[in-house]
């Protein structure tokens, strides 16, 4: 059997009617994505690198040469006020938690009565005891009936 031009991949019909176009403008558009987006990205990068360079050699340079060593590492008096709020803040932070522990394991809720408790009735009164309802209601066999 003789292979006709049907059978083969690459024939001159099939290019010239684009077939075989549309992997190729799919790769290029891939490749345009690409670009597109290392573009922008490879400005910046030389732009920050070149800044970087400029601000080792000549700036610093020139700060140093300019003035005294000294007087470029003082702490202004704004700086040592806010130094020192800022250490404030954080030891008082760091104290809060305990603070807060204390409070909630010394604060205790007891019920107050009122118009829905019958004097001697334990029923209600459970659920208040530790925030949490109680299996069952605790009632003696001389308390009154709960309303």
């Amino acid at each position: 059997m003789v292979p006709t031009a049907s059978c083969t991949p690459w024939t001159t019909a099939g290019a010239a009617s684009g077939d075989h176009s549309e992997p190729v403008d799919s790769y290029m558009a891939i490749v345009n994505k690409i670009v597109q987006d290392l573009v922008p990205k490879t400005i910046i990068h030389l732009m920050i690198n070149n800044t970087k360079e400029f601000i080792f050699s000549e700036l610093l340079a020139n700060l140093y040469s300019r003035g005294d060593q000294n007087t470029l590492m003082e702490e202004s008096a704004e700086q040592a006020q806010r130094r020192n709020e800022m250490r404030r803040m954080h030891h008082v932070l760091r104290e809060a938690p305990s603070i807060i522990g204390d409070i909630e394991t010394t604060t205790v809720s007891t019920p107050t009565g009122g118009p829905w408790m019958t004097p001697g009735c334990r029923c209600r009164a459970s659920l208040l005891d530790a925030g949490r309802p109680s299996p069952a209601p605790r009632r003696s066999a001389d308390s009154p009936p709960c309303p």
